[in-house]
């Protein structure tokens, strides 16, 4: 199809291409029809030519009323016949990308995290992680949530005024505004629990306050309390066990009552050995003619494999430690005696029993046998 520019009077192919000499476009409806007009659809090569010249002439050329008017209707006839309505292709990738935008809204956390955001209260934090636990913004919500909840969190600790409140406090804001105070008041209220134990005489109580405050200024009053005890011969005899007994004596040796403590060790060491699983210990057999009221002279003879350890509770208290097949002796004042024997083999039973020494010599021999 050959064709003139309206604009500039040269010849182009298309009418409604841009024209190789001044780049114009027709873009109007009377463009568009005097482009179209300007072709030899419409008009003989000589009226194309002489348009031609008029145009580069710089006359300005109007259509006919007639002919802009039938080229207008056959230009509208043609569009509704060719050209499609310009939203239909549009139709189904708008739907498609509205739906997963309405999905994205809806199921991904992104967009309700900056809902929260915007909003920044606890309340709308709180029902973000609520909604999304496993989200990777969840944390930084539960951050939000504990930095908005700091001054309330203080308030109820001074509400409470309990120590448990404060340290909540500095557990939960190890960075907070109100650190110092929390602190303090913790210190404070450990040192009034101390007041209150500071002549106990219960190891246990101070043990307790110790592991249960180590806020307070008083742990070293308190250990050295613990320390005094230890040192308390009237509170080591409240004890009255052997651990007591054996510390004390590390810490005082040659303290004035280091025999009678010595004595109440090998009592107490019968005691549970009588109290356990033992056998029952054959009593020493009397040698000899020369039985009086004096001293007993007793014989042991450890005719087992293990070290043995012999003890004697009575009016006096004697303990003898015999290695593995040798023979011991040493005299006991006459009287009654709780014995009780053991040897360092813990699948070896205890052995427990009596015996009365009313002067004279006694032995007994320690052996093993099976059964």
């Amino acid at each position: 199809m050959a064709s003139i520019c309206p604009s500039c009077g040269s010849r182009k192919s298309e009418p409604f291409q841009a024209c190789p000499q001044c780049g114009k476009i027709p873009r109007t409806d009377d463009d568009v029809a005097l482009a179209m007009m300007l072709s030899d659809n419409f008009l003989p090569p000589e009226k194309l030519e002489a348009a031609a010249r008029a145009i580069k002439a710089g006359q300005k050329l109007e259509l006919p009323p007639t002919m802009r008017a039938a080229v207008l209707s056959a230009m509208k006839v043609a569009r509704k016949k060719s050209a499609p309505a310009w939203w239909i292709p549009w139709v189904k990738p708008v739907a498609i990308l509205g739906a997963i935008v309405a999905l994205f809204l809806i199921f991904h956390p992104w967009p309700h995290y900056q809902t929260s955001c915007f909003r920044d209260t606890v309340p709308a934090y709180q029902g973000f992680v609520n909604r999304f636990p496993q989200s990777g913004y969840a944390s930084a919500a539960k951050e939000r949530i504990r930095v908005l909840r700091e001054e309330d969190v203080w308030k109820e600790a001074q509400a409470a005024g309990g120590i448990a409140a404060f340290r909540n406090y500095i557990r939960v804001y190890p960075d907070g505004k109100h650190l110092d105070s929390a602190r303090e008041k913790v210190t404070e209220l450990a040192d009034a629990v101390w007041k209150g134990l500071a002549q106990s005489r219960s190891e246990e109580e101070v043990t307790v306050f110790l592991k249960k405050y180590p806020e307070s200024s008083k742990r070293a009053e308190a250990e050295a309390h613990i320390q005094a005890l230890y040192n308390d011969f009237a509170w080591v005899k409240e004890q009255d066990s052997i651990p007591h007994y054996q510390r004390f004596l590390a810490r005082l040796p040659g303290h004035q009552q280091q025999a009678w403590m010595e004595k109440r060790i090998i009592d107490l060491e019968v005691d549970a050995i009588a109290a356990g699983e033992h056998g029952e210990l054959p009593k020493a057999q009397a040698v000899g003619g020369d039985a009086g009221t004096g001293p007993a002279s007793v014989e042991i003879e450890n005719g087992t494999s293990y070290e043995l350890t012999v003890r004697y509770s009575g009016n006096e208290s004697h303990k003898v430690v015999i290695p593995a097949g040798r023979t011991d002796s040493f005299k006991l004042p006459a009287g009654a005696y709780r014995v009780a024997a053991s040897v360092n083999a813990a699948r070896v039973s205890n052995y427990y029993g009596k015996d009365d020494f009313s002067g004279g010599r006694y032995q007994i021999r320690f052996y093993i046998s099976s059964h």
